[in-house]
């Protein structure tokens, strides 16, 4: 087999077909991805936090006495399984790094673009996939099937000792200090999610979101120079530096007097965004019963989906929902929004998401069916959901979510209910209807 490549007009170059095994465009696609990948977790970094390159596998991050772990692979195979090379290397290498630093709690994430996939000859119940029923078992599900499992696919002597030995609580900590962040979005999806970040934080301090799409390429490019480097650390002051030298120029004493004269050559850009979450009126009936019901739910599971006919309160309920949680929501309001403005608003709400005291997205009237490019930023937000354990998603819509959609909250855990009508029994001591 050759392929040919057009170089420049009327030019063209035939590769042979046993070059072009020796092409390393997958791994350096798979290189660009991780560093991608560990640049959103830079952004985020807390003062007290430093991020670790290919120290404790392809990033981590380490604040106080936690170190969490994320191995990233841009996989085109069709599946992902217990059994799979990178599963069982990055499980030997959690129990690892757990047993040699006893004082801290280590935690993996692992994520990957591959789905879940059956695991040969298990019995897991209702066929489920490996790691379908691992995250089953971190929510309580019975923890033998896994167990006989993980003696059945991993290698590692660590593992299997641990697998063997541990008691039933101590393993099923071990399982829940993992969590898959499978069918996650390629290397495209997943710049165009970190620029995102970047155009929210450039309006958020100077009010051009270009400026953050400056820092970018600064970003990545420091990245994979620390990835190489003996002191493979970085922090947030390290961001901060690169978030300068992007986004100043030094210009001369002489050249700054010619301009302060000529004036301003412009106006900024007027600064557009999603308002917060709309208040709550003091006369609203807080329907505790219902909400304290729903906030049980969203415990359990990671996204509420609320659906009903227009005009029966789901919009109140779900602020009610929100006003009960801590932590700051991002409420997306997607009623009479185009297309285009609809992927916009998603797209700066997953830019907004961020680690710490934020309690999750609030998607108001989503439309189902939903356009692709939508379901694609909701798949963005949802990863990024997925790997912060505290967040959670509530959404509202006329509709239950199709299997597209559904499929786009991968890999989070859905409920769905039917919003009630209100009535006098639901709204509380206040014994009138209450409608958005």
């Amino acid at each position: 087999m050759t392929r040919g490549l057009d170089l420049i007009e009327q030019r063209h170059l035939t590769v042979p077909s046993e070059q072009l095994v020796r092409q390393a465009v997958a791994s350096l696609g798979g290189h660009l991805f991780q560093a991608v990948r560990a640049a959103s977790e830079w952004i985020q970094l807390g003062s007290d936090a430093k991020l670790l390159v290919e120290v404790a596998e392809d990033y981590a991050i380490m604040v106080r006495d936690a170190l969490d772990m994320t191995q990233t692979k841009q996989e085109f195979s069709a599946s992902v399984t217990l059994r799979s090379d990178g599963v069982r290397k990055s499980l030997a290498g959690l129990v690892a790094f757990q047993e040699s630093n006893p004082t801290l709690k280590v935690s993996l994430a692992y994520l990957t673009t591959a789905e879940p996939g059956r695991e040969a000859k298990s019995a897991l119940p209702e066929a489920a996939t490996g790691i379908g029923y691992w995250r089953d078992v971190a929510r309580g599900a019975d923890i033998a099937p896994l167990r006989q499992l993980l003696l059945e696919t991993q290698r590692d002597e660590q593992v299997l000792k641990h697998v063997r030995e541990a008691n039933d609580e101590m393993l099923r900590t071990l399982v829940q200090r993992v969590t898959w962040l499978t069918g996650s979005a390629a290397l495209p999806e997943a710049t165009a999610a970190l620029e995102a970040r970047l155009r929210s934080l450039g309006l958020e301090r100077t009010g051009y979101a270009d400026d953050g799409e400056r820092v970018l390429p600064f970003l990545i490019h420091r990245i994979l120079q620390t990835s190489v480097a003996e002191h493979r650390v970085l922090t947030r002051d390290d961001f901060e530096q690169e978030w300068r030298r992007s986004t100043t120029v030094n210009i001369s004493v002489s050249l700054m007097r010619q301009m302060a004269a000529l004036g301003s050559a412009g106006e900024r850009i007027p600064i557009t965004s999603e308002p917060p979450l709309p208040a709550l009126s003091v006369r609203t009936a807080p329907r505790r019963p219902l909400v304290d019901d729903l906030r049980r739910e969203l415990q359990g599971a990671d996204v509420v989906w609320l659906h009903g006919s227009s005009g029966i309160g789901k919009s109140l309920l779900i602020r009610l929902m929100a006003a009960r949680c801590d932590g700051r929501w991002e409420f997306i309001s997607l009623k009479g929004c185009k297309v285009q403005e609809q992927e916009a608003r998603v797209r700066a709400a997953v830019g907004r998401i961020c680690r710490e005291d934020f309690a999750g997205l609030i998607f108001d009237d989503l439309p189902v069916p939903a356009g692709e490019g939508l379901r694609s930023w909701i798949a963005a937000a949802s990863i990024e959901i997925a790997a912060n354990p505290n967040a959670r998603i509530i959404v509202s819509s006329e509709r239950e979510p199709l299997p597209q959609v559904r499929k786009a909250f991968d890999p989070l855990r859905i409920v769905v209910r039917k919003a009630p009508y209100l009535d006098t029994c639901r709204c509380g001591a206040h014994g009138r209807r209450r409608w958005r």
